[in-house]
């Protein structure tokens, strides 16, 4: 019975969780890295704090497809998404530098 009782307390929050669809880390800054999810959230994150994000990016309405760091600028970086988008961001804001609406379907 004890074991039913601690599972049913662990669902909720694992639930909530999104699976992670696409990530890329950072060659010039070693601890970050980036995850894609299919909700199409991008989470920044540090392998330094292995239990939080650092950064949360609500910039796509489906899945992230593919996310990659620009490899002569450490800030900047690229995703796609199943919402037909590619988008480039810099690091340091929660806001898209750039928006391309492709109108199909974006893969890597």
């Amino acid at each position: 019975n004890n074991k039913e009782d601690s599972s049913s307390i662990l669902e909720p929050a694992l639930s909530g969780l999104a699976g992670g669809s696409a990530f890329d880390f950072n060659s010039k800054l070693d601890n970050l890295f980036l995850v894609g999810t299919e909700e199409g959230n991008i989470h920044a994150c540090s392998k330094a704090y292995s239990g939080q994000y650092m950064k949360s990016y609500d910039g796509h309405h489906m899945g992230v497809h593919a996310i990659q760091w620009n490899p002569f600028h450490e800030d900047i970086f690229i995703s796609c998404s199943a919402d037909w988008t590619v988008k480039i961001w810099d690091h340091n804001s929660s806001q898209c530098l750039l928006h391309f609406d492709l109108g199909d379907d974006v893969g890597d």
